[in-house]
């Protein structure tokens, strides 16, 4: 097109964004787009601000890697796939996906090393990759729905991660009994306290003296600060959810929850190195 943005013969696939074109600083992607190539925008360092519409499906691989003043996008609701390394090392900050968004798939390190300080996964993503969040040294907060069966190795490895919000705890434990991740570990190291909350569906009313009983959340083994499919007894658990408490100077390989916390305080039995069945 006039801007030198370059498509295939059909219009409907972007294959190369001018990146050494300093006087663009934003570009609308024009309707009749339905994939944006590998590789399309990489280090297209100028650019502050793109606009993608309703009709993209796809997002290739590295499409973004190193627009580092990139800090914000909007998703529609019709991209159903971003692929491998797509926001790498972008300086992506914000990321808003559009109400019923298809998106099914966030594949591996998609938005790894990037500034994304909290992210909701839409509704009908079932599978987030491998290293997908790994470096987000921003990132704090992640809202997984019940759609996800699949967390892969290393998806949140050295991000600040604090708050994990589950639509359903009990159905988070199942699935971490089966399926739920490649290698059966999520990967928190680097934080220091990763807290597994209950965001819905909302508590019912309970009658006035009823016994309270926290729900079940999964089990730590001996190796590398993850969590393993079972359940964490003896966790802090309060308002609704559980505390895991890492010890973060430690490296990766010997960091065996030593500071996990019940009722706020140490807990004798679960600052003991754990063999590889052992429960907490």
């Amino acid at each position: 097109d006039i801007s030198g943005v370059l498509f295939d013969s059909s219009g409907a696939t972007l294959i190369q964004y001018p990146a050494s074109n300093t006087s663009m600083t934003s570009y609308v992607i024009p309707s009749g787009v339905t994939i944006i190539a590998q590789s399309a925008f990489f280090q297209a360092q100028n650019l502050t601000s793109i606009t993608i519409p309703e009709g993209i499906e796809r997002i290739e691989t590295y499409t973004f890697y190193a627009t580092s003043k990139l800090t914000s996008i909007n998703i529609p609701a019709s991209v159903t796939n971003i692929s491998s390394y797509a926001f790498l090392a972008s300086g992506l900050a914000t990321i808003t996906f559009a109400e019923g968004s298809k998106l099914i798939n966030i594949d591996f390190g998609t938005f790894q090393s990037t500034k994304l300080s909290s992210i909701i996964i839409p509704e009908r993503v079932t599978s987030i990759g491998i290293d997908a969040f790994k470096r987000t040294s921003y990132l704090t907060s992640i809202t997984i729905p019940e759609s996800v069966t699949i967390i892969g190795t290393s998806t949140f490895h050295e991000s600040s991660l604090a708050n994990v919000y589950i639509s359903d705890l009990t159905v988070f434990n199942e699935k971490n009994k089966t399926s739920f991740n490649y290698n059966d570990s999520v990967d928190f190291y680097g934080a220091t306290s990763v807290t597994i909350k209950q965001y819905e569906p909302e508590p019912e009313p309970e009658p006035e003296g009823a016994l309270k009983y926290p729900p079940a959340v999964p089990t730590a083994t001996e190796s590398n600060s993850k969590i393993y499919k079972g359940t964490l007894e003896g966790a802090s658990y309060g308002n609704g959810q559980y505390t895991i408490t890492l010890d973060k100077s430690m490296s990766s390989a010997h960091n065996h929850f030593p500071e996990c916390l019940y009722n706020n305080k140490p807990d004798p039995t679960i600052g003991k190195l754990l063999s590889d069945k052992d429960t907490l």
